[in-house]
């Protein structure tokens, strides 16, 4: 989106320019970011980011010492008892 409100040479252009379209996307887009800023707080996402590499850094060493195939059969497994769809399904 160009933001050309800089360039804008009367007052009517600027009121013309928050009245479109690509200027309330701008409005939105501001106001997104400003409840982004207030309602997420730094430490959830740096604690997000961390809780998802050390998840990623245990099934790297489970495949590295089970074997790639081992490990998805065990988690295709665990995923289809969870449903209860694996082959000893209970009526």
């Amino acid at each position: 989106m160009k933001l050309f409100v800089n360039h804008l040479k009367k007052p009517s252009d600027l009121l013309k320019y928050l009245d479109s379209i690509d200027g309330r996307l701008q409005q939105l887009t501001n106001k997104a970011q400003e409840l982004a800023s207030v309602a997420i707080d730094d430490d959830l996402i740096k604690n997000g980011i961390t809780l998802a590499t050390k998840f990623l850094d245990l099934v790297t060493n489970i495949v590295d010492k089970m074997g790639l195939i081992t490990t998805l059969a065990t988690g295709i497994g665990a995923a289809l008892s969870f449903k209860n769809v694996g082959i000893l399904e209970l009526y």
